[in-house]
């Protein structure tokens, strides 16, 4: 199996906040697929440095967090940071990755050793 569909195998296991329907399984939309098959065929192509412009509400802060978090468990020992433009974004951020945490089966996660505000 490719680590597209380990990765969309994986987001269908996480939950997130719907503002129509509350709390529901992370399913991509068109946007977020589409930013993952452009990650994809870059990987493909032995890119390893991305730059993404976005718009509002198309979920792509949404599936870049579940793509970090989908990368450090797949490779055993990977350090990553998340920066932020300020504090409220580095919690809200915070938050979601762990809700992710939290919502995932023992089958799709790695344990985490050290969670606080410094660092998870």
């Amino acid at each position: 199996m490719k680590w597209r569909e380990k990765f969309e195998d994986f987001c269908s296991k996480l939950l997130i906040d719907s503002k129509e329907q509350g709390t529901i399984p992370l399913k991509l939309n068109g946007c977020q697929k589409y930013f993952v098959e452009q990650v994809a065929k870059g990987l493909e192509e032995g890119i390893r440095h991305f730059v993404i412009l976005k718009g509002r509400q198309e979920g792509i802060s949404t599936v870049c967090l579940a793509l970090d978090l989908f990368w450090a468990f797949m490779h055993k020992g990977l350090q990553g940071g998340v920066i932020t433009d300020n504090d409220s974004n580095k919690e809200k951020f915070r938050d979601t990755i762990t809700r992710y945490i939290e919502s995932l089966p023992r089958t799709h996660k790695s344990p985490v050793k050290i969670h606080n505000r410094y660092q998870l």
